[in-house]
């Protein structure tokens, strides 16, 4: 399939909101018209990176861009962050614009943290360390 489109695909904001229906309660795009769609969610989990895909016009894309540019009308000029974390949840209000780096900061704790602690890991001394960045260089708290 390759790399879902995350940048203005060449679909009508008119084309798109013939196709789909979108819940603002649940964040849910629904297909309009059953084609060949199996009834539901429209798109697909991507398990490699857990994003919801959909293939509209022939183009796969990332479903929480095709919300934004569903319910405003403009694609998103740069990266969305997912508010709460869960790539799943396309409700608008979970939903803003980010930089890289704000998006990274709302990444969840890594699986092979042991403690289960952001910014906090054992150090091979035996001891714990904790640390923030601050965007130019790593803080050590101790």
């Amino acid at each position: 399939m390759g790399r879902p489109k995350d940048i203005d695909s060449g679909i009508a904001h008119a084309d798109l909101r013939e196709v789909l229906d979108y819940n603002h309660d649940t964040g849910k795009l629904l297909w309009r018209h059953k084609i060949n769609q199996a009834s539901g969610d429209a798109g697909w989990i991507n398990p490699e990176t857990g994003y919801r895909i959909i293939k509209v016009c022939g183009i796969s894309i990332m479903a929480h861009r095709l919300v934004w540019f569903w319910v405003h009308g403009v694609w998103p000029s740069d990266r969305l962050d997912h508010i709460n974390g869960n790539k799943d949840d396309q409700r608008i209000c979970n939903l803003r614009p980010a930089s890289d780096r704000q998006n990274s900061g709302n990444t969840k704790t890594r699986k092979d943290n042991a403690l289960g602690i952001k910014g906090v890991r054992l150090h091979e001394s035996g001891r714990y360390q904790a640390r923030i960045w601050d965007g130019k260089r790593h803080i050590h708290l101790g």
